[in-house]
C-alpha cells in the first residue's frame, strides 16, 4: 500500500509506459539504486526514480506541492530506437494533462510537466545471468504538481459560432468577471446614499496559445482580417449549458515568439 504520493505515483508512470510497449516486454519502476532485475532478465527494461527537492505552499490550510522527479532507465542498448519512441509517446500523451490519483483515502489532483528524454553516455557491459549485454541509459526528468485541496484543475470551454461547435483548446489564462451597477440615490435627511441595483455585466476573458491546425484559432483570426463581423457567441463553461454572449473585444499578439488570441465575451 502506497504511503506518500510519490510512491504511488511510480505505480502510475509503470502504467503510462506499460500501454506503449510491446506485448511481453516488461518494465519496473523502483526507487531501489541497488535493484538489479537486468541481470536475471536482460530483456526487461529498469527505470529508477528518485525526487529532488519540493516546496510547499506557505497558505495555512492549502495542499499544494511542487517537486522535481527523475527517472533513469536502463535497457538493452539494441532496444534503444524503440524506447524513445515509446517515451517520447507517452511524454506527448501525459504532458500537461491533470489527472486524480486515489489511495490511501485521499485524491490527489496532480499534472506532469517532461522535459524530452536523454540518452546518457555509451552502452556499458553488464553481466547477465547467461551472457554480456550491453546496456544505455536513457534520463527522463519533469515538474510535478499535486495537491488534495487545491483548486487546480481549469474550467473547460466550448463555443459555438453560426451553429457551428469549437472545443475551446490552448487556454493560457482565463478571467470570468462578474461586475454589478448602481444607482445611487440620496436619503432624505442623511449625508449618505443609497446604492439601488441597476444591472449586472459578465465578461469571459480568454487567452489563447494559437495552433496552426486548430480551426477556432483561425476563425477567430479570419474574423480580424476579414471584413466578416463577430458579434453573437455562444458560450459553455464545463458542463453547463450553452448561453449568448456578445464579442466585446478580438485580438491577435505576436511575442517572444509565439501568437496568442485575446477573446473578450460580455452578457
Amino acid at each position: 500500500m502506497a504511503t506518500t504520493f510519490e510512491q504511488a505515483f511510480k505505480e502510475k508512470l509503470k502504467e503510462q509506459i506499460e500501454e506503449y510497449l510491446p506485448k511481453g516486454k516488461e518494465i519496473v519502476i523502483t526507487n531501489d539504486i541497488n535493484f538489479k532485475p537486468l541481470e536475471e532478465d536482460p530483456e526487461s527494461i529498469v527505470g529508477i526514480i528518485k525526487s529532488g527537492g519540493g516546496t510547499k505552499s506557505y497558505v495555512q490550510g492549502y495542499d499544494f506541492t511542487t517537486y522535481q522527479v527523475f527517472v533513469s532507465f536502463i535497457l538493452d542498448a539494441n532496444y534503444l530506437q524503440e524506447f524513445l519512441g515509446i517515451l517520447n509517446n507517452s511524454v506527448v500523451k501525459q504532458n500537461g494533462i491533470f489527472k486524480n490519483l486515489n489511495y490511501s483515502n485521499e485524491t490527489y489532483t496532480y499534472q506532469t510537466v517532461y522535459q524530452t528524454p536523454t540518452v546518457i553516455g555509451s552502452p556499458q557491459d553488464i553481466r547477465a545471468k547467461e551472457k554480456k549485454v550491453k546496456v544505455q541509459i536513457v534520463s527522463l526528468s519533469g515538474t510535478i504538481v499535486y495537491t488534495t485541496n487545491g483548486c487546480i484543475i481549469p474550467k473547460e470551454f466550448k463555443i459555438k459560432i453560426d451553429g457551428i461547435e469549437y472545443q475551446v483548446a490552448g487556454v493560457f489564462r482565463y478571467e470570468l468577471t462578474y461586475t454589478p451597477t448602481y444607482t445611487p440615490t440620496p436619503v432624505d435627511g442623511s449625508a449618505y446614499v443609497q446604492n439601488d441595483f441597476n444591472i449586472a455585466v459578465k465578461t469571459y476573458t480568454m487567452t489563447l496559445l494559437k495552433m496552426i491546425n486548430n480551426n477556432l484559432h483561425n476563425l477567430l483570426s479570419n474574423y480580424i482580417i476579414n471584413a466578416d463581423l463577430l458579434t453573437n457567441v455562444e458560450l459553455k463553461i464545463d458542463s453547463g449549458n450553452y448561453f449568448l454572449t456578445k464579442c466585446s473585444s478580438l485580438v491577435e499578439v505576436y511575442e517572444n515568439q509565439a501568437s496568442v488570441i485575446r477573446l473578450v465575451l460580455m452578457r
